[in-house]
């Protein structure tokens, strides 16, 4: 099976959202997303959606870092040979720093069935390639404080744990624990500079 990392592009935002709707509870409860799937269709919706779309459009995505970089994202996908959509990654621009460039905030999913394949790796490096690319410096992420296998896959990526918040996230009714978590992507790190993309099976969108 050959499968293709590529930028999110404007047609294929309906596509996350059936996606996100596929994953199981268990998962959408690790995302803990409100703006993704079409059961979360409100004003946040919209609102994310839009900025998704606009930020899909690269020269768009360019003026818009320059006057509302709080709005814009890059996003990559993962498709199967069939073009469904089976992963992804959304990465947000979240400010400045002060020694230049831009923190960012990650959000990733892999549909369950695909887990377990290297996928995850595969597509956190490609996401890491590109936010370099972006001149992001620094990533931030948090995962529930129950999900040891995130938190075990994003270690071994290079993140560390900032903090641990109490009862951050309420989700059907229960409250869970929350850990923050940074990685400075400009650090060397071998994961990222010694691997390079199987681009007979990955192969990068360059349009």
């Amino acid at each position: 099976m050959v499968y293709v990392i590529r930028e999110l592009r404007a047609l294929d935002i309906f596509s996350l959202d059936k996606m996100y709707d596929s994953l199981s509870d268990m998962s959408k409860l690790f995302l803990h997303l409100g703006y993704l799937g079409f059961e979360s269709v409100g004003f946040s919706w919209f609102q994310i959606h839009v900025a998704l779309f606009l930020s899909s459009i690269r020269v768009i995505r360019k003026v818009l870092k320059r006057l509302f970089p709080f709005l814009v994202f890059f996003s990559l996908i993962i498709v199967d040979e069939d073009n469904t959509m089976i992963g992804f990654s959304l990465v947000k621009f979240k400010g400045r720093l002060k020694r230049g460039g831009w923190w960012a905030e990650l959000i990733m999913g892999l549909r369950n069935d695909y887990q377990g394949k290297g996928l995850g790796s595969k597509l956190m490096i490609a996401t890491v390639q590109q936010a370099r690319s972006e001149d992001v410096k620094g990533i931030f992420l948090t995962a529930l404080k129950i999900n040891v296998g995130a938190l075990h896959f994003y270690q071994n990526h290079g993140f560390k744990m900032k903090q641990i918040v109490k009862d951050k996230v309420h989700w059907n009714e229960r409250k869970y624990d929350n850990v923050e978590m940074w990685f400075d992507i400009t650090l060397p790190n071998p994961r990222y500079t010694a691997q390079k993309q199987d681009q007979a099976m990955f192969v990068k969108d360059k349009k």
